[in-house]
Protein backbone atom coordinates (compact mmCIF):
# COMPACT_ATOMS: atom_id res chain seq x y z
CA UNK A 1 0.00 0.00 0.00
CA UNK A 2 1.16 3.33 -0.63
CA UNK A 3 2.35 5.43 2.67
CA UNK A 4 0.59 8.66 2.59
CA UNK A 5 2.96 11.71 3.55
CA UNK A 6 2.22 14.51 6.06
CA UNK A 7 4.00 17.34 3.52
CA UNK A 8 4.37 19.46 6.73
CA UNK A 9 6.23 16.74 8.83
CA UNK A 10 7.29 14.74 6.06
CA UNK A 11 6.54 11.73 7.80
CA UNK A 12 3.41 8.95 7.23
CA UNK A 13 0.38 9.92 8.70
CA UNK A 14 -0.78 7.60 11.29
CA UNK A 15 -2.77 4.72 9.91
CA UNK A 16 -2.50 6.37 6.26
CA UNK A 17 -5.49 8.50 7.28
CA UNK A 18 -5.91 12.17 6.91
CA UNK A 19 -7.08 13.84 10.22
CA UNK A 20 -11.05 15.21 9.81
CA UNK A 21 -8.99 18.51 10.95
CA UNK A 22 -6.55 18.88 8.60
CA UNK A 23 -8.93 17.88 4.96
CA UNK A 24 -9.51 21.67 3.16
CA UNK A 25 -12.37 23.19 3.19
CA UNK A 26 -12.57 23.59 -0.69
CA UNK A 27 -11.74 20.23 -1.05
CA UNK A 28 -14.65 19.05 1.33
CA UNK A 29 -16.91 21.71 -0.33
CA UNK A 30 -16.20 20.40 -4.04
CA UNK A 31 -15.96 16.35 -2.59
CA UNK A 32 -19.65 17.11 -0.82
CA UNK A 33 -21.26 18.51 -4.37
CA UNK A 34 -19.66 16.45 -7.01
CA UNK A 35 -17.94 13.17 -6.04
CA UNK A 36 -20.90 10.53 -5.38
CA UNK A 37 -20.68 8.09 -1.95
CA UNK A 38 -19.53 4.70 -3.12
CA UNK A 39 -22.36 2.23 -3.78
CA UNK A 40 -20.06 -0.63 -3.78
CA UNK A 41 -17.54 -2.20 -2.47
CA UNK A 42 -13.46 -1.84 -2.06
CA UNK A 43 -11.04 0.70 -1.68
CA UNK A 44 -11.22 1.18 -5.96
CA UNK A 45 -13.54 1.36 -8.26
CA UNK A 46 -16.46 1.45 -6.15
CA UNK A 47 -19.12 3.36 -7.82
CA UNK A 48 -20.81 2.21 -10.90
CA UNK A 49 -23.69 3.70 -12.62
CA UNK A 50 -25.71 3.04 -15.81
CA UNK A 51 -28.23 5.96 -16.56
CA UNK A 52 -30.50 6.10 -19.24
CA UNK A 53 -29.32 8.55 -21.74
CA UNK A 54 -32.28 10.23 -24.35
CA UNK A 55 -31.03 10.74 -27.89
CA UNK A 56 -33.85 12.96 -29.86
CA UNK A 57 -33.73 13.37 -33.71
CA UNK A 58 -36.45 15.20 -35.80
CA UNK A 59 -36.52 16.05 -39.56
CA UNK A 60 -38.90 18.18 -41.55
CA UNK A 61 -38.70 18.40 -45.78
CA UNK A 62 -41.00 20.35 -47.77
CA UNK A 63 -40.06 20.90 -51.45
CA UNK A 64 -41.98 22.61 -53.81
CA UNK A 65 -41.71 22.73 -57.89
CA UNK A 66 -43.22 25.69 -59.90
CA UNK A 67 -44.04 26.25 -63.82
CA UNK A 68 -44.19 29.58 -64.57
CA UNK A 69 -44.07 28.88 -68.39
CA UNK A 70 -43.11 25.73 -70.21
CA UNK A 71 -39.35 27.18 -70.28
CA UNK A 72 -38.93 28.31 -66.62
CA UNK A 73 -39.02 26.27 -63.66
CA UNK A 74 -38.14 26.86 -59.86
CA UNK A 75 -37.58 24.01 -57.70
CA UNK A 76 -37.30 24.59 -54.12
CA UNK A 77 -36.26 22.33 -51.11
CA UNK A 78 -35.54 23.09 -47.45
CA UNK A 79 -34.77 20.47 -44.78
CA UNK A 80 -34.97 21.04 -41.16
CA UNK A 81 -33.34 18.70 -38.50
CA UNK A 82 -32.90 18.60 -34.37
CA UNK A 83 -30.45 16.45 -32.39
CA UNK A 84 -30.66 16.44 -29.05
CA UNK A 85 -28.23 14.54 -26.37
CA UNK A 86 -27.67 14.20 -22.75
CA UNK A 87 -24.17 12.36 -22.27
CA UNK A 88 -23.89 10.71 -18.88
CA UNK A 89 -20.69 12.59 -17.96
CA UNK A 90 -19.58 16.36 -19.37
CA UNK A 91 -19.04 16.41 -22.46
CA UNK A 92 -15.60 15.99 -24.64
CA UNK A 93 -13.97 15.97 -20.89
CA UNK A 94 -11.92 13.65 -18.57
CA UNK A 95 -15.08 14.02 -16.15
CA UNK A 96 -15.86 10.47 -14.33
CA UNK A 97 -18.73 11.15 -12.27
CA UNK A 98 -22.69 11.95 -13.54
CA UNK A 99 -23.17 14.24 -11.03
CA UNK A 100 -22.08 17.11 -13.50
CA UNK A 101 -22.69 16.62 -17.07
CA UNK A 102 -23.84 18.31 -20.50
CA UNK A 103 -26.22 18.61 -22.89
CA UNK A 104 -26.27 18.92 -26.71
CA UNK A 105 -28.69 20.45 -29.65
CA UNK A 106 -27.12 20.88 -32.88
CA UNK A 107 -30.07 21.80 -34.96
CA UNK A 108 -29.22 22.01 -39.00
CA UNK A 109 -31.17 23.83 -41.58
CA UNK A 110 -30.62 23.51 -45.54
CA UNK A 111 -32.27 25.28 -48.32
CA UNK A 112 -31.58 24.50 -52.04
CA UNK A 113 -33.43 26.61 -54.42
CA UNK A 114 -32.81 25.79 -58.33
CA UNK A 115 -33.98 28.30 -61.32
CA UNK A 116 -34.25 26.70 -64.71
CA UNK A 117 -34.64 28.37 -67.79
CA UNK A 118 -34.53 26.92 -71.34
CA UNK A 119 -33.80 30.01 -73.83
CA UNK A 120 -33.83 28.00 -76.85
CA UNK A 121 -33.69 24.25 -77.68
CA UNK A 122 -29.90 24.44 -77.79
CA UNK A 123 -29.67 26.57 -74.74
CA UNK A 124 -29.96 25.85 -70.72
CA UNK A 125 -29.10 27.99 -67.92
CA UNK A 126 -29.83 26.57 -64.63
CA UNK A 127 -28.97 29.05 -61.28
CA UNK A 128 -28.84 27.70 -57.87
CA UNK A 129 -28.49 29.23 -54.46
CA UNK A 130 -27.76 26.83 -51.47
CA UNK A 131 -27.98 27.73 -47.86
CA UNK A 132 -26.49 25.09 -45.35
CA UNK A 133 -26.49 25.99 -41.43
CA UNK A 134 -26.11 24.86 -38.16
CA UNK A 135 -25.58 25.35 -34.30
CA UNK A 136 -24.32 22.94 -31.65
CA UNK A 137 -25.61 24.38 -27.91
CA UNK A 138 -23.74 22.90 -25.24
CA UNK A 139 -25.64 23.41 -21.58
CA UNK A 140 -24.60 22.33 -18.53
CA UNK A 141 -26.56 20.16 -16.03
CA UNK A 142 -26.58 18.98 -11.95
CA UNK A 143 -23.79 20.19 -9.55
CA UNK A 144 -21.74 22.86 -11.85
CA UNK A 145 -22.22 25.87 -9.49
CA UNK A 146 -19.71 27.05 -7.15
CA UNK A 147 -21.39 26.09 -3.81
CA UNK A 148 -21.56 29.72 -1.11
CA UNK A 149 -18.60 27.71 0.78
CA UNK A 150 -15.75 27.32 -1.48
CA UNK A 151 -13.04 29.90 -1.30
CA UNK A 152 -10.51 29.17 -4.25
CA UNK A 153 -10.01 33.12 -5.83
CA UNK A 154 -10.04 33.31 -9.29
CA UNK A 155 -7.01 35.13 -11.58
CA UNK A 156 -9.32 36.76 -13.99
CA UNK A 157 -13.43 37.65 -13.46
CA UNK A 158 -14.66 35.84 -16.18
CA UNK A 159 -16.16 32.57 -15.47
CA UNK A 160 -19.60 31.54 -17.41
CA UNK A 161 -22.13 30.36 -15.21
CA UNK A 162 -20.25 30.64 -12.16
CA UNK A 163 -19.04 26.89 -12.89
CA UNK A 164 -16.40 25.25 -9.73
CA UNK A 165 -12.82 24.49 -11.37
CA UNK A 166 -11.72 21.44 -13.42
CA UNK A 167 -10.58 19.33 -10.93
CA UNK A 168 -8.22 16.37 -12.02
CA UNK A 169 -6.54 13.87 -10.79
CA UNK A 170 -2.91 11.44 -11.93
CA UNK A 171 -2.73 8.08 -10.88
CA UNK A 172 -6.07 6.20 -12.60
CA UNK A 173 -8.47 8.71 -10.27
CA UNK A 174 -11.49 9.75 -11.87
CA UNK A 175 -12.00 13.44 -12.02
CA UNK A 176 -14.90 16.17 -12.50
CA UNK A 177 -14.68 18.88 -15.34
CA UNK A 178 -17.68 21.52 -16.44
CA UNK A 179 -15.41 21.63 -19.36
CA UNK A 180 -15.58 25.06 -21.58
CA UNK A 181 -19.43 25.14 -21.03
CA UNK A 182 -22.24 26.49 -21.84
CA UNK A 183 -20.99 27.21 -25.30
CA UNK A 184 -22.35 27.69 -28.76
CA UNK A 185 -20.89 27.42 -32.68
CA UNK A 186 -23.07 28.86 -35.71
CA UNK A 187 -21.86 27.88 -38.78
CA UNK A 188 -23.67 28.82 -41.98
CA UNK A 189 -22.39 28.80 -45.75
CA UNK A 190 -24.11 30.36 -48.51
CA UNK A 191 -23.55 29.43 -52.42
CA UNK A 192 -24.41 30.99 -55.67
CA UNK A 193 -24.04 29.13 -58.99
CA UNK A 194 -24.88 30.01 -62.48
CA UNK A 195 -24.60 27.30 -65.41
CA UNK A 196 -24.96 27.65 -69.16
CA UNK A 197 -24.94 25.44 -71.11
CA UNK A 198 -25.31 25.13 -75.14
CA UNK A 199 -25.03 22.44 -77.91
CA UNK A 200 -23.43 23.72 -81.24
CA UNK A 201 -22.77 21.05 -83.42
CA UNK A 202 -20.64 18.24 -82.53
CA UNK A 203 -19.96 20.18 -79.22
CA UNK A 204 -21.90 20.55 -76.06
CA UNK A 205 -20.58 23.55 -74.16
CA UNK A 206 -20.88 24.97 -70.87
CA UNK A 207 -19.74 27.96 -68.50
CA UNK A 208 -20.33 29.22 -65.10
CA UNK A 209 -19.44 30.52 -61.87
CA UNK A 210 -20.03 29.49 -58.28
CA UNK A 211 -19.39 32.01 -55.06
CA UNK A 212 -19.74 30.77 -51.49
CA UNK A 213 -19.34 32.93 -48.85
CA UNK A 214 -19.27 30.80 -44.82
CA UNK A 215 -19.90 32.48 -41.67
CA UNK A 216 -18.62 30.74 -38.35
CA UNK A 217 -19.21 31.34 -34.73
CA UNK A 218 -16.96 29.54 -32.50
CA UNK A 219 -16.57 29.95 -28.57
CA UNK A 220 -13.36 29.11 -27.71
CA UNK A 221 -11.84 26.49 -26.07
CA UNK A 222 -10.31 26.50 -22.04
CA UNK A 223 -10.80 26.59 -18.62
CA UNK A 224 -12.00 30.40 -17.55
CA UNK A 225 -13.35 28.67 -14.26
CA UNK A 226 -9.60 27.28 -13.92
CA UNK A 227 -8.36 23.70 -13.73
CA UNK A 228 -6.30 22.78 -10.75
CA UNK A 229 -4.61 19.13 -11.19
CA UNK A 230 -3.47 17.05 -8.32
CA UNK A 231 0.05 14.68 -8.85
CA UNK A 232 0.88 13.09 -5.65
CA UNK A 233 3.57 14.86 -5.43
CA UNK A 234 3.26 16.18 -1.54
CA UNK A 235 2.09 12.76 -0.22
CA UNK A 236 2.34 10.21 -2.70
CA UNK A 237 -1.04 9.82 -3.53
CA UNK A 238 -3.05 12.26 -5.56
CA UNK A 239 -6.62 12.25 -3.67
CA UNK A 240 -4.81 13.11 -0.15
CA UNK A 241 -3.11 15.72 -2.23
CA UNK A 242 -6.38 17.08 -2.88
CA UNK A 243 -8.01 16.58 0.22
CA UNK A 244 -4.91 18.98 2.02
CA UNK A 245 -5.43 21.46 -0.69
CA UNK A 246 -2.01 20.86 -2.39
CA UNK A 247 -2.57 20.98 -6.05
CA UNK A 248 1.05 20.28 -8.42
CA UNK A 249 -0.17 22.87 -10.99
CA UNK A 250 -3.88 25.34 -11.83
CA UNK A 251 -4.03 27.01 -14.96
CA UNK A 252 -6.78 29.61 -16.07
CA UNK A 253 -8.26 30.96 -19.45
CA UNK A 254 -8.64 35.09 -19.11
CA UNK A 255 -11.22 35.37 -21.83
CA UNK A 256 -13.36 32.68 -23.58
CA UNK A 257 -13.60 34.45 -26.83
CA UNK A 258 -15.98 34.08 -29.65
CA UNK A 259 -14.09 33.97 -32.76
CA UNK A 260 -15.95 35.30 -35.76
CA UNK A 261 -14.30 33.74 -39.17
CA UNK A 262 -15.39 34.69 -42.55
CA UNK A 263 -14.21 32.79 -45.72
CA UNK A 264 -14.86 33.70 -49.47
CA UNK A 265 -14.42 30.94 -52.46
CA UNK A 266 -15.30 31.89 -56.25
CA UNK A 267 -15.28 29.44 -58.90
CA UNK A 268 -15.14 30.16 -63.11
CA UNK A 269 -15.17 26.89 -65.25
CA UNK A 270 -15.56 26.45 -69.12
CA UNK A 271 -16.05 22.65 -70.42
CA UNK A 272 -16.59 21.43 -74.49
CA UNK A 273 -17.70 17.86 -74.86
CA UNK A 274 -16.48 17.47 -78.70
CA UNK A 275 -17.89 14.44 -80.17
CA UNK A 276 -15.11 13.99 -83.07
CA UNK A 277 -16.90 10.87 -84.56
CA UNK A 278 -19.03 8.58 -83.30
CA UNK A 279 -16.25 6.80 -82.12
CA UNK A 280 -14.26 9.54 -79.95
CA UNK A 281 -15.25 12.08 -77.88
CA UNK A 282 -12.84 14.72 -75.88
CA UNK A 283 -13.85 15.93 -72.86
CA UNK A 284 -12.00 19.19 -72.58
CA UNK A 285 -12.40 22.19 -69.48
CA UNK A 286 -10.69 24.76 -67.79
CA UNK A 287 -11.44 25.43 -64.05
CA UNK A 288 -10.26 28.73 -62.07
CA UNK A 289 -10.28 28.73 -58.19
CA UNK A 290 -9.59 31.49 -55.72
CA UNK A 291 -9.45 30.51 -52.45
CA UNK A 292 -8.45 32.88 -49.76
CA UNK A 293 -7.11 32.76 -46.05
CA UNK A 294 -10.14 32.61 -43.85
CA UNK A 295 -10.24 35.71 -41.45
CA UNK A 296 -11.35 36.70 -38.27
CA UNK A 297 -13.78 39.53 -38.66
CA UNK A 298 -12.94 41.71 -35.40
CA UNK A 299 -8.83 40.42 -35.29
CA UNK A 300 -9.41 38.15 -32.05
CA UNK A 301 -7.11 35.30 -33.30
CA UNK A 302 -3.71 35.29 -31.45
CA UNK A 303 -0.70 33.17 -31.24
CA UNK A 304 2.63 33.15 -29.21
CA UNK A 305 5.20 33.75 -30.94
CA UNK A 306 8.37 33.20 -29.16
CA UNK A 307 11.13 35.71 -30.44
CA UNK A 308 8.82 38.30 -29.80
CA UNK A 309 8.52 37.06 -26.05
CA UNK A 310 10.24 39.81 -23.17
CA UNK A 311 10.24 39.22 -19.78
CA UNK A 312 10.20 42.72 -19.08
CA UNK A 313 6.58 42.84 -20.34
CA UNK A 314 5.25 39.68 -18.98
CA UNK A 315 2.61 40.38 -15.61
CA UNK A 316 3.87 40.32 -12.25
CA UNK A 317 2.28 37.82 -9.81
CA UNK A 318 1.41 38.59 -6.20
CA UNK A 319 2.27 35.86 -3.09
CA UNK A 320 -1.73 35.25 -3.29
CA UNK A 321 -1.65 33.79 -6.99
CA UNK A 322 -3.28 37.52 -8.39
CA UNK A 323 -1.70 39.33 -11.16
CA UNK A 324 -0.52 42.94 -10.07
CA UNK A 325 -2.81 45.13 -12.09
CA UNK A 326 -1.51 47.65 -14.88
CA UNK A 327 1.58 44.92 -15.22
CA UNK A 328 2.22 43.14 -18.05
CA UNK A 329 0.26 42.67 -21.41
CA UNK A 330 -2.70 40.66 -20.76
CA UNK A 331 -4.99 40.26 -23.76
Amino acid sequence: AVRIIDPTTNQPFENNIIPSGRINSNAKALLDQVIPLPNRGGQALNYVASPSVPTNFRQELIRGDHNFNERVNLMVRYIQDTFDDTPVTTLWSASAFPTVNATIASPGKNLITKLTHAISPKTLNEFNFNVAANKINIALNGNATRPSGLCVGEIFPENRANRIPNIGFSQGWGGISTGSWPWQNKNQVYTWSDTLAHVAGAHSLKMGGHYQWQIKDQDAFGPTQGQFNFSGSFTGNAIADFLLGRPNSYSELDIQRTGRYRYHQIEAFFQDDWKVSPRLTLNMGLRWFAIPHIFERDNEVTTFVPDRWSASRAPRVNPDGTIVPGSGDIL
